[in-house]
């Protein structure tokens, strides 16, 4: 996945022309304030772009590290009180230690008043920084949130493709169901099979176009699809759900996510009353997790685009990955829950 908020090692320009304009205005003050009696004029200026390298350098590492730690749009309150206590006691430092360093240069005891406005320009000069990089911060997020949006828009478009593709228009076999289950009512078995087909796929219709499902209903709809497999498989196929919905209803996660996990599963594994094939399905630390035991097929007939499209989704969605973990017995893969409301 990619580096999370790392935008702000793309700001090289905003280095290397804001330091040396606001170097230059500060020294340039500070000569007019009659700075230039005490310290010489090319003594000002290489101090002035000394102090603002310094000021600058320090307040770009407080914003980009707490855009990586409380990002604005989690946390705006806890990122605003840390940003002004970091930069107020990283100014104490360098106030200090400029303080230090001129009085040893000049031998020179700074007066009230010349005290009061350094520190007053200092802070302007500081709050423009601090509003330069968050501002170009907020830029490149907004910008980065778009490209997302159309990356997440492309990979919606290829699971719906996908769906239409391996199902053969949802909509011709709904229709179609309906009118077969008119002609097999005396059939219990065969009249439940193909409610529950059409179930599946009056589903698939529905949720297809939603960014993000609530996990009760991605589960009616897995429970569907494994009824459907199993009057293919019988006992061969043996899924267990072990999911207390009452304690879960609430999380989300994207739409025939888990159907794909399962499908992926019966795809690339030999079932067959001597290898009956294993699925449990529980959550874990936030994690909904599909386990089966593994007993590959030779030449399994996938396109391996599912599980792919899957994590693909979620790199805009959360930041938390996938979690794959293969052994010679056993394939897991785990899914981040979402606290989202739709």
């Amino acid at each position: 996945m990619h580096k999370k908020y790392d935008i702000l090692n793309s700001d090289k320009w905003v280095l290397i022309i804001g330091i040396p304009i606001v170097a230059i205005f500060a020294s340039s003050v500070f000569i007019l304030a009659g700075w230039s009696v005490v310290i010489k004029p090319f003594l000002q200026i290489f101090f002035g772009f000394l102090s603002t390298a310094l000021i600058w350098f320090g307040c770009r590492f407080i914003v980009k590290y707490l855009w990586n730690k409380y990002p604005w749009h989690q946390f705006p309150v806890k990122h605003l009180i840390y940003e002004i206590v970091a930069v107020i006691i990283y100014l104490l430092f360098i106030g200090i230690l400029s303080l230090i360093v001129e009085q040893r240069i000049t031998d020179y005891q700074t007066t009230n008043q010349q005290m009061v406005f350094s520190i007053t320009f200092t802070f302007l000069i500081t709050f423009l920084i601090v509003a330069v990089h968050e501002g170009w911060f907020f830029f490149i997020q907004w910008k980065n949130s778009r490209v997302k949006s159309e990356m997440l828009e492309k990979e919606n478009m290829q699971a719906r493709f996908e769906t239409l593709k391996n199902q053969v228009n949802p909509h011709f076999l709904f229709n179609s169901l309906n009118t077969l289950m008119t002609y097999i009512d005396n059939n219990e078995k065969a009249t439940e099979f193909v409610q529950n087909l059409s179930d599946f796929f009056r589903s698939v219709l529905t949720t297809r176009d939603e960014e993000v499902v609530r996990l009760d209903e991605e589960l009616e709809i897995l429970k569907k699809y494994v009824f459907i497999q199993k009057s293919r498989f019988g006992s061969n196929l043996k899924v267990n759900f072990n999911i207390d919905l009452r304690k879960n209803e609430t999380y989300y996660l994207p739409p025939l996510s888990l159907q794909m996990l399962l499908e992926n599963a019966i795809k690339h594994n030999v079932i067959s009353k001597g290898k009956p094939l294993f699925v449990d399905i529980f959550i874990e630390d936030e994690y909904i997790n599909i386990k089966n035991n593994l007993q590959r097929k030779k030449n399994p007939d996938s396109t391996k685009i599912g599980l792919t499209n899957i994590k693909n989704r979620y790199k805009y969605l959360s930041q938390k990955e996938i979690r794959i973990i293969e052994t010679d017995n056993v394939f897991l893969v785990s899914v981040p829950l979402l606290n989202v409301r739709k």
